[in-house]
This record gives C-alpha cells, sequence and structure tokens, in this order.
C-alpha cells in the first residue's frame, strides 16, 4: 500500500496551520549548569543529622521478648514497655523519647530508643541488654506500638491494653 500526498506549489499555508517545525536546538530552554554545592552546606546537614539521634544508625544487633501494658495511674494510665537487645558492647547509654501517635482509635504509638556510645574501650562483646520505658498520661489501649531505634523499627508490640 503507498500512500501519497497531494499539495498545491503556489498556496499560501492556512492561518490555524501549526508553523514550520523548529529544530530542537532552537526551542530548547536554556538549562543552568548544576551549581556545585559548597562545603557549608554539607556541614550544615551534617549537623542536622548529629543533632537528631534518631538518625545515627541503630548499633543494636538484635531484639525480642517485647511486651507491653498499660495500667491505672492517678487520673490517667501509665504505659510500660519492655524488652531486650543485643548491644555490640557493654555500656552504652539508653534513653527513651515518645515519639507521635496516630489519630486511630484506639491509637498507635512510636517510641524511640537512642543509644550513645560507650566514651571508653569497652571490650567488644555482645551484650543483651534488658530496657523498660514507662509513659504517664497514656492511653488505657493501643492498637500497635512500634519501637524504632535509628530510623529502623526494631520492635512491634500488637494489641496493647491493662495488665490483668
Amino acid at each position: 500500500v503507498a500512500l501519497s500526498a497531494c499539495a498545491k506549489e503556489d498556496a499560501a499555508p492556512a492561518a490555524d496551520a501549526a508553523p514550520p517545525a523548529a529544530s530542537v536546538a532552537e526551542t530548547a530552554p536554556q538549562v543552568e549548569p548544576a551549581s556545585i554545592v559548597d562545603e557549608t552546606t554539607v556541614a550544615e546537614a551534617e549537623d542536622a543529622v548529629a543533632a537528631d539521634p534518631s538518625l545515627d544508625p541503630c548499633p543494636a544487633l538484635d531484639s525480642r521478648n517485647w511486651a507491653a501494658w498499660t495500667a491505672p495511674d492517678g487520673a490517667g494510665h501509665a504505659l510500660t514497655i519492655e524488652g531486650e537487645i543485643d548491644m555490640p558492647t557493654p555500656g552504652y547509654a539508653l534513653s527513651w523519647r515518645e515519639g507521635p501517635a496516630d489519630r486511630a482509635m484506639p491509637p498507635g504509638l512510636r517510641v524511640y530508643l537512642d543509644a550513645a556510645p560507650p566514651a571508653d574501650l569497652v571490650m567488644q562483646v555482645v551484650t543483651p541488654t534488658p530496657v523498660t520505658y514507662t509513659l504517664k498520661g497514656a492511653s488505657p489501649v493501643y492498637r500497635v506500638i512500634y519501637v524504632l531505634c535509628g530510623g529502623e523499627t526494631i520492635g512491634e508490640i500488637a494489641d496493647v491494653k491493662p495488665k490483668g
């Protein structure tokens, strides 16, 4: 099958006809070359990471035996979380931070376990370390609790209710 087109050579182009195709080089927008990132920007980003301990890699090698429950405490409830983590050396300073709760009913909660390495030289031996956290003013029930360390989930506890 052959296709052919017919056009008059002397005819003026129609007003609604598309303009002749221009070369890509003529119509392409001019792009500025990528700017070089200066060292102060990199240093500021590194400082921001250093200021947020949840962005540090988690030194915990493993975790297990996570449990959580609530108990009446004055006008509210207290949430207790327990577990065990394996640290690469003894002497880590561990601290907990409450994270955000979602808006579901019952809510889900994130808690952060921050680990600071020992300041002195210590023996390199895997050290099972029990951890416990108590939060006052908690909800009486939680759908799920996520334990995070260094931005990764190391424990997930579902269906947290009053103990007993």
